[in-house]
């Protein structure tokens, strides 16, 4: 009888003891469960530390980048250039042979030039590749030469605008390999060289004697190529090219004034021609004044009918 109930009393130890070791083991068990939980959550959290310091860096980088591009003057003046001659190219290339009229006074000299122009043998064909052949020659002949820029604020249609301008300035120093490398992209151009001679009554041995009259020998003074561009996306706002000589300083300027329409204006000492190019769906239409001093000598419109 003593025997059973030592018996029992070692099977409830026993019990006791087995009990405490499940009981330990499973709060080992919870323990080191939560011990990985903890370590997975902070893996978790570096990671999406690390996720998201690679965001915010790849997000300054971008925006470095957005900045310089937006305050680059050679870019944005290279973008203008493009623009300009996109512009230029979308709104003509649909003119035709023997379209320009003419409304008011005009001088002889515009006439001959109205007479010629409608002698040629225009076509988007044509036209296109001249367009783009100037143009490619342009950027390639300024593509080392240095380009300033800063804020400035103009007048347009009367009220103040904050521009950025950005200004090329070709003289002495860099005219030679300017006039070298834009002269030598067009003669290297096929398509220009077919082009022109297409549309005018010089063959391309011609064009390419012609090309290299264009001497800088008559170098007279500085000339400043000047673009002003608005907004973030630096649209154009105007064109500006002027020279000095002796003191006085000839300007030609292009302003847009809305879509589709500018305003230019050329001045020369003692002389000056003013208007605006509105470039509507069927034609174009150039209003024009031209001043000798302060008396106009000739006024009027050009209509250039357009083909669709």
């Amino acid at each position: 009888m003593d025997n059973k109930k030592g018996q029992e009393k070692l099977d409830k130890i026993e019990d006791e003891n087995l009990s405490d070791e499940i009981v330990n083991n499973l709060e080992d068990a919870i323990e080191e469960s939560t011990n990985s939980a903890l370590i997975r959550q902070n893996k978790k959290h570096k990671r999406k530390v690390v996720i998201i310091s690679l965001i915010i860096v790849v997000l300054i980088a971008i925006l470095g980048i957005i900045f310089y591009i937006l305050n680059n003057p050679r870019l944005i003046f290279t973008s203008a250039v493009n623009n300009m001659f996109n512009t230029l190219e979308e709104n003509v290339r649909n003119v035709r042979d023997s379209n320009i009229s003419s409304a008011g006074t005009i001088d002889e000299k515009y006439n001959n030039s109205i007479s010629t122009f409608n002698n040629l043998s225009v076509s988007e064909e044509n036209v296109t590749p001249i367009i783009k052949g100037v143009k490619t020659a342009f950027l390639e002949a300024i593509s080392s030469e240095k380009i300033v820029g800063n804020d400035m604020t103009i007048k347009v249609n009367g009220r103040d605008v904050e521009t950025n301008r950005v200004s090329l300035v070709i003289n002495e120093n860099n005219i030679d390999d300017v006039n070298d490398k834009f002269i030598t992209n067009l003669k290297n151009n096929e398509d220009f060289l077919n082009a022109y001679s297409k549309i005018s009554d010089y063959t391309k041995d011609e064009i390419e004697e012609k090309l290299n009259d264009l001497s800088p020998d008559n170098y007279i003074s500085p000339l400043t190529i000047s673009i002003y561009t608005t907004g973030i996306t630096r649209e154009f706002v105007k064109l500006e090219i002027s020279r000095e000589v002796n003191n006085t300083t000839s300007v030609i300027n292009i302003t847009k004034l809305s879509d589709n329409n500018y305003d230019y204006k050329v001045v020369k000492p003692n002389e000056s021609l003013s208007g605006t190019i509105t470039f509507n769906n069927n034609d174009i239409i150039i209003s024009y004044s031209d001043y000798d001093n302060e008396t106009v000598v000739n006024q009027g419109t050009l209509t250039v009918q357009r083909q669709y």
